[in-house]
């Protein structure tokens, strides 16, 4: 891939839908702070794998998780922090439109800060 915005290489355009859905899922709770003024204050979140299965059970099953995360990981869309907790990669920053993302996650936000 060369320097400039040709994402035609990006790998994970060609992925399944179940698979697109979790890389967003994942940009949510992992990049999604780190833009979010209110919230980035210097923090590096993490997500445990554990959680992450509990919690989305319909996009992560257990049994398939940590192949999923390894796959992820090889193409440095997320990074282990430990055997249990994953960081975002270079690749989950720019793989989609943040833009997008971004105000997808604070109306979400806004929303449940209200109930």
């Amino acid at each position: 891939m060369t320097a400039s915005n040709d994402f035609q290489d990006w790998v994970h355009q060609s992925w399944s839908l179940r698979e697109q859905t979790q890389l967003i899922i994942l940009w949510g709770h992992l990049v999604f702070p780190l833009v979010h003024q209110s919230i980035a204050k210097g923090l590096k979140p993490t997500i445990d794998i554990t959680k992450l299965a509990n919690d989305f059970s319909d996009y992560f099953s257990e049994r398939d998780l940590k192949e999923t995360l390894r796959k992820y990981c090889s193409y440095d869309y997320i990074r282990f922090q430990s055997e249990t907790e994953i960081v975002a990669g270079t690749k989950l920053f720019c793989a989609f439109d943040a833009k997008k993302l971004y105000e997808m996650y604070e109306q979400q936000q806004k929303r449940t800060n209200l109930q």
